[in-house]
Order: C-alpha cells, then structure tokens, then sequence
C-alpha cells in the first residue's frame, strides 16, 4: 500500500526540514501521535530509535526508527506493529521559488484481514497526511 500527500510551506528548507526532523514536536502537527521520546543515544539521525504514543485508533506505545536521513532532502520512519498496521513513511523536501515543497509517501503494512481493507485505507492514509501536512504549514509558518 502507498498514498502520497505534497504541501508548500513558506518557509525556506532547511527551517521546514528541522522541524519535521525534530520528532518529539510531531504531536503539535501530525495528529495521531501523542507524545514521542527519543530512546537512543548519541547524535546520529539514522537508526535513531523513538517511542511513541499514538492513536490509532485506541491509544497504543510502540516504536519507530529512522529508516532515512538526508538533511534537507529526506527523513524516514518505520513503526513497529501496532495491532494490524505497521507504519512507515518518507518525508522529502524540496526548495521552490514559494519556500519548500514537503511531500509525504506513507507505506503502512496491513495484516490478517485488514488487507481487504487497503483500498480504504489507502483514501483515508491520504486524507489524513494532507490534514497532517496542512497542520505543519501552518504551524512552520507561525514560527
């Protein structure tokens, strides 16, 4: 499954990478997590471990990892399973004459009979990240 939501925030790149980088803010924007927490140390990005709390749709912990990490051109997560879904998700960045073009490809894994479900999910994963990515922009561009 794989959905795909692109957004303009006006604001100049490497402010809009920093701030979908910096993961424990993810819940004053992206509205299924509630709390987050680096649990790894050290400075490096990639392979950095975090844990969550989310909705999903009941609240629920779990972890992800940083799958990706370009600066200023791409950030990555894969989540471990929560019930039915496992979340993974690219974000890529690219500077436009209007500020930065964010675009968010979502590849969540569905198990057990909710695989019947992946059209729908697929509507919904695409909603829910332009939603997401609308809460950002304005956000990154009150700051």
């Amino acid at each position: 499954m794989e959905f795909q939501a692109s957004i303009i925030v006006n604001r100049p790149l490497p402010t809009v990478f920093a701030a979908v980088a910096n993961f424990e803010n993810w819940p004053k924007w992206e509205g299924s997590f509630l709390e987050v927490k680096r649990q790894s140390s050290g400075t490096n990005m990639l392979g950095a471990v975090y844990w969550c709390k989310r909705k999903s749709p009941s609240i629920a912990e779990s972890r992800f990892t940083v799958s990706e990490y370009e600066p200023d051109k791409k950030l990555g997560i894969e989540g471990d399973w929560v019930g039915f879904l496992k979340p993974a998700a690219s974000f890529h960045f690219e500077s436009v004459p209007e500020g930065t073009r964010v675009t968010c490809i979502g590849r969540p894994q569905l198990r057990g009979l909710f695989r019947l479900l992946q059209p729908m999910m697929e509507r919904m994963g695409k909603r829910l990240n332009e939603e997401y990515l609308g809460n950002l922009k304005r956000l990154a561009e009150s700051q």
